[in-house]
């Protein structure tokens, strides 16, 4: 029997770490943070503080060219902070991969090099304007672009990005809490990579510069940060969310077997996303050809050798019902057991909006119903983080209603 066991990033998955790597924030914690003013706010920014709070947000990966906009003068610098180019008006520029660098405007640069607006704010991609500064890849014929900011300026366009402009603001004040912890556990955790979060539901989802609501959201809970009191001490973590659980949290382990830590153990009753878009949702049908390739692309080592797909079993549950364990069988009985949370994303998680459902074959197709939730149930539901705020919840009762033994740590 074949065994699919692949490491799933962001949002949807889990870094599985033993509780002593779990990161202290940063030393600013324990020594050196700067005292807080009298409204609370930081009273100065350190050198360390500002490396600390910068965070880069891949929000470009394609081969083909794309086409960013200055609204008014920059420069172009290399890796090293040299200038290469110095441009008093407002210009767009095409990007493309060219060879091992890049081509702006179709003149040569190296890869690395990076946009520098003199005005923040001035750097626009598409339609929507983004703070910082722009950094350009070429990574083995893929154009990367990086955006560089500091955290505060990031998480309004993750608000944005994640929330309905409709949800209460103090729901908005608990996102932007659970967004910036998890911002900052992968930077600690992945410090020699080009970036650190995406821009997609693979980290979070992030639209550039954020609504006003986004923005106050962020303002009012200004480097607060989720903690653990681990054996070892605080530590943040993971802080992972979903849109809508259901009515009860899952445990973190359900995804890809993490160890886990009393905030993310779930069984945590929601209370407040019965209202929720997709609380339940309505039985959907594919095809057996459609999943049978649909898994052959995704986990080709695994499902390439297999026969169309001819029975998908639970062989493991959680009380309230998500499936965790599949054993996913072809016409001549050749079998794959996978985690229940990586069939979803093969299959696709607009269609299998949840592991919460039953799943039955019927003739040429198997249909995914009595379905419940969306997203993987883990840690904060946002519709839930509404429905509580609506009733009353600030965004401290919301968090710790959702992360449960963990505490809200000033970070800076």
């Amino acid at each position: 029997m074949l065994h699919v066991h692949r490491q799933s990033h962001g949002r949807l998955g889990w870094l599985a770490l033993p509780a002593w790597m779990l990161l202290v924030i940063c030393p600013l914690l324990v020594g050196g943070c700067a005292s807080g003013g009298p409204t609370g706010g930081p009273a100065r920014r350190s050198g360390d503080e500002a490396a600390l709070r910068q965070i880069r947000v891949l929000i470009y990966n394609d081969k083909a060219p794309t086409t960013v906009a200055v609204a008014g003068s920059f420069r172009i610098v290399d890796a090293a902070g040299r200038a290469l180019a110095d441009t008093p008006s407002p210009m767009q520029i095409t990007i493309a991969p060219q060879g091992d660098g890049l081509a702006l405007n179709g003149r040569s640069m190296p890869t690395g090099c990076r946009i520098v607006p003199r005005t923040d704010g001035s750097l626009q991609i598409g339609s929507h304007p983004y703070h910082g500064s722009l950094t350009m890849l070429n990574r083995g014929g893929q154009l990367w672009l990086i955006n560089n900011l500091d955290i505060e300026q990031y998480l309004p366009g993750v608000l944005t990005g994640e929330l309905f402009p409709k949800f209460h603001i103090e729901a908005f004040k608990a996102q932007a809490v659970a967004a910036r912890t998890y911002a900052l556990y992968q930077k600690f955790v992945n410090p020699h990579a080009d970036y650190d979060v995406s821009n997609t539901t693979a980290s979070m989802v992030y639209v550039g510069a954020g609504s006003d609501k986004a923005v106050q959201a962020v303002r009012d809970t200004h480097g607060r940060v989720l903690t653990w009191g681990s054996a070892s001490g605080e530590r943040i973590f993971c802080a992972y969310f979903s849109s809508t659980c259901g009515g009860v949290t899952s445990n973190v382990s359900n995804l890809l077997g993490a160890q886990v830590i009393p905030p993310l153990a779930g069984g945590v009753h929601c209370g407040g996303c019965a209202h929720a878009t997709y609380y339940t949702w309505p039985a959907v049908r594919m095809s057996r050809q459609d999943l049978t390739q649909k898994l052959r692309s995704k986990y080709p080592q695994a499902f390439s050798g297999m026969g169309p797909i001819a029975r998908i079993d639970a062989t493991e549950s959680t009380p309230e019902g998500r499936a965790v364990w599949l054993v996913v069988s072809d016409d001549r009985g050749e079998q794959v057991r996978m985690r229940a949370s990586q069939f979803r994303l093969a299959v696709g998680p607009g269609l299998m909006r949840s592991t919460w459902c039953r799943i039955d074959r019927s003739g040429e197709s198997f249909v995914f119903s009595n379905g419940r939730g969306f997203g993987h149930g883990v840690g904060m539901c946002q519709w839930g983080a509404d429905g509580l705020a609506r009733a009353g919840w600030n965004w401290k009762q919301i968090l710790l209603h959702y992360y449960p033994k963990s505490h809200i740590t000033r970070a800076y």
